[in-house]
């Protein structure tokens, strides 16, 4: 495995958790009064409006999201103080849709607007990865409802193959991990482990003193998109399917993403959406044999 089992064990755990909280947030957004069987309608979102596209193809809109996201990163990422802005705002708007079914509309903003600033300038691993598990949620709470099967499943398809290409031919989606994960902003989880000095000749001069040793770590981590797009997945299935099938989802997904873990060697970047994509379309043929 290239982690240890400990931190695999809590990223597939957080992996887990947030496709239930997520689901339950989904879930909280659905109008019972004026859904009816085969025909699922969402509560709309205080002060957000969501896109109003053909779910057919709303994919489209969504992978040029993708695009302009990691355009915007890669223009702003040299300037630290405008992509951590950058990131608190949509940060803080995840979090707030989150929110909202917990409390009023009002407060759920207010709570995620300091989450956000908490999470973005101050470094704390609990808060990062327990804000993690809520902003797909939120996410997914704007998203499934413009998403089908249809739509989600070539979103899936599309997201695998670039993760493949970003990661194994382009490399730049693991020049992002790196510069973001440097920055203590890194979008997805993130566990710190294996913490160590390294040895080096003390240098001292009449104005700067260097004889502190470096401290290096080994970092296990988990990209947002490869928690969000199973999450789109799942929702759309619990919507078409009820929240019981949605949860074979969420298990085929998190084999996925289980079989990516034990098979990978230290040291080498993987991309993650394949396996659980593959996971996703698995569980979805069993959904339709038992349905």
């Amino acid at each position: 495995m290239k982690h240890p089992f400990k931190q695999t064990f809590f990223l597939i755990s957080l992996f887990v958790i947030s496709q239930i909280v997520g689901l339950l947030i989904v879930n909280s957004y659905i109008d019972v009064e004026k859904s009816v069987p085969g025909k699922i309608e969402y509560k709309e979102i205080p002060g957000i409006e969501r896109p109003e596209l053909e779910k057919q193809t709303s994919f489209i809109y969504i992978l040029i999201a993708v695009f302009i996201g990691t355009l915007l990163f890669i223009f702003t990422a040299r300037f630290n103080l405008l992509w951590r802005i950058w990131y608190l705002i949509a940060v803080s708007i995840s979090l707030s849709i989150a929110l909202v079914p917990i409390f009023k509309s009002g407060l759920a903003f207010i709570i995620g607007f300091l989450l956000g600033i908490w999470k973005v300038f101050r470094r704390n691993v609990f808060v990062h990865n327990l804000t993690e598990v809520f902003i797909y949620g939120g996410l997914a709470a704007l998203f499934v409802p413009i998403l089908n099967i249809f739509s989600v499943s070539i979103l899936l398809l599309i997201i695998s193959v670039y993760d493949i290409i970003a990661v194994n031919y382009t490399k730049h989606m693991i020049s992002m991990a790196k510069t973001m994960s440097v920055q203590n902003i890194f979008p997805g989880f993130k566990l710190d482990y294996g913490a160590k000095n390294i040895e080096i000749k003390e240098v001292k001069s009449e104005k700067i003193n260097f004889d502190k040793k470096p401290i290096t770590k080994n970092i296990a981590i988990l990209g947002g998109g490869d928690v969000a797009f199973p999450l789109f997945f799942a929702g759309v299935v619990m919507g078409d399917y009820g929240i019981a099938k949605a949860g074979i989802v969420v298990l085929f997904s998190t084999l996925g993403l289980l079989s990516l873990f034990y098979l990978s060697k230290k040291g080498k970047f993987y991309p993650a959406m394949p396996p659980i994509a593959i996971g996703c379309f698995i569980a979805f043929g069993l959904i339709k044999l038992i349905s």
